[in-house]
């Protein structure tokens, strides 16, 4: 189930998967499996966004601390076109788009690891 649903995360190892769905699992009080967050966010925040135009740029732009914008290239959340706006305004952030992902890279693997801790150690 976690690999149908999580699937956009992309090619992640056996091993990777199994790190993957321990932490997205609880028990639940009956003693049954639930996931940690609720399943149906996603659609839920795209509805909110659809049903009233909220222009965030005004916040956006008061950040003025080190900013690093991680980007899924098969995002359906944060397209390419935001992105490219983000890396001109507001904190100038360092942007990274991440092949083969969707809206929400993992950071499980050496490569995505590498961008984050490259970003901390010279922020």
């Amino acid at each position: 189930y976690i690999r149908r649903v999580s699937a956009p995360f992309g090619d992640l190892s056996d091993a990777q998967w199994r790190h993957l769905t321990e932490s997205s699992l609880r028990h639940a009080a009956d003693g049954q499996l639930e996931m940690r967050y609720d399943p149906g966010i996603g659609a839920t925040f795209r509805q909110g966004l659809l049903a009233q135009d909220v222009d965030l740029w005004p916040i956006y732009d008061r950040i003025r601390c080190p900013t690093l914008v991680v980007r899924g290239a098969d995002s359906d959340l944060l397209t390419s076109e935001t992105l490219r706006a983000m890396a001109v305004r507001g904190p100038r952030p360092r942007t990274v788009e991440i092949p083969s992902v969707g809206h929400a890279p993992t950071f499980l693997d050496a490569e995505q690891i590498t961008i984050a801790r490259e970003f901390l150690l010279d922020a």
